[in-house]
């Protein structure tokens, strides 16, 4: 290596070292600034409060979705079209949660795979703020049963609703191995303005 080679390497280290203590002094600056307004965080915030979003006026649950928001559910199976479901047991009650706004009354709907073993006789039945609704099939194409008009609730709060589900039954067949307890086949829950 000869000493012009020698003397451009030093000069170009030279430069990369002048901008990194460049950017080093930017982000020290940052680092300052930003500490200084998490200081004075709790008065910004008490003196500009943030305007609070309110809940959506509809909700949806897929059956992929139920992981947090339900509970009396088994795993995730897949129809022959690719649709996901989940059947409600191992009990008689399957629990959902949504966050809505239930300032006007609501309808609750479920969508289904499979009635599993009920009849029209075997009704299903959702709980909401301590009435219960009967649900009824709808006459919209594949297993749709609805129930309400739920009246609207003061306040604003996460609507919990308690599916009653009267029949349950092991499946049998191909599968003699499975002594699940199943429901229904669940495919979505919705709920909805009247």
């Amino acid at each position: 290596m000869t000493d012009d080679d020698k003397g451009l390497r030093l000069d170009a280290l030279e430069a990369d070292l002048r901008a990194l203590r460049e950017d080093h002094e930017r982000l020290r600056g940052q680092l300052v600034a930003l500490t200084e307004m998490e200081r004075f965080r709790d008065v910004i915030l008490r003196r500009h409060t943030p305007s609070v979003l309110p809940p959506p006026s509809s909700g949806s649950l897929d059956a992929r979705d139920f992981a947090e928001q339900a509970d009396g559910l088994h795993y995730l199976e897949y129809g022959p079209q690719g649709e996901a479901y989940r059947w409600t047991g191992p009990g008689h009650i399957t629990r959902v949660r949504f966050n809505v706004d239930r300032s006007v009354p609501v309808m609750v709907t479920l969508r289904l795979v499979s009635l599993g073993s009920h009849t029209e006789q075997d009704r299903l039945a959702v709980e909401i703020d301590g009435a219960t609704y009967p649900m009824r099939l709808t006459p919209e194409p594949g297993t749709v049963l609805e129930a309400g008009p739920v009246p609207p609730r003061a306040g604003v709060g996460p609507t919990e609703l308690l599916f009653h589900v009267p029949v349950l039954f092991s499946p049998d067949g191909a599968d003699a191995a499975d002594s699940r307890r199943l429901g229904v086949a669940l495919r979505c829950v919705e709920i909805a303005p009247a």
